[in-house]
């Protein structure tokens, strides 16, 4: 490939990229559903089976809840523990928000996966693994969730998924995918 070529390339990346990006903010301006619920297990069993969600899961016992801390236990729980499969660790964050998260099929089974007894072999927070940590186990949390009520494409998903990965800079996950 010469130099032409190369630059004609990543110019139609260029533009498939930025194509994509204005798809993602038109569906902000459009109407979608917003939800904050404090983590509990009736609150959990209550949200139904929807898509095209976007979440984040905030710590919030945040008076007393100190991220340096956290991030020490949970990295000795992550490895104490290698056959879960829990996500990435964000070091340099300094944030409550722990995780932020998007579902384009079934947001009740995503946040089961997160919440209840489900797969290891699965990424996920796996909060009922963290039982064995005194620190962690002690945790509150909330859960907003934003949902699309018309169709988006898991590209435009993932775009915004990353938009709030930015944003919130969460403790646990990684951007993008």
């Amino acid at each position: 490939m010469n130099n032409k070529e190369s630059l004609e390339s990543i110019q139609n990346l260029k533009n498939q990229i930025d194509n994509k990006f204005k798809e993602a903010i038109s569906h902000i301006d459009e109407n979608f559903k917003f939800n904050c619920i404090e983590f509990s297990e009736t609150e959990i069993s209550k949200i139904e089976k929807i898509s095209n969600v976007i979440y984040y899961i905030e710590i919030s016992n945040s008076e007393d809840f100190q991220y340096e801390i956290f991030l020490n236990k949970f990295k000795e729980f992550k490895e104490s523990n290698k056959h879960i499969k829990l996500p990435q660790i964000n070091i340099e964050n300094k944030s409550k928000i722990l995780y932020v998260g998007k579902s384009s099929t079934n947001f009740k089974t995503r946040i089961n996966c997160h919440f209840r007894d489900t797969s290891l072999s699965t990424y996920s927070i796996h909060y009922k693994t963290w039982s064995k940590n005194e620190y962690l186990k002690n945790l509150n949390f909330k859960l907003y969730y934003f949902q699309f009520k018309k169709p988006i494409d898991k590209d435009v998903l993932e775009i915004i998924e990353t938009a709030f990965h930015n944003k919130f800079n969460p403790l646990l996950g990684r951007s993008g995918h």
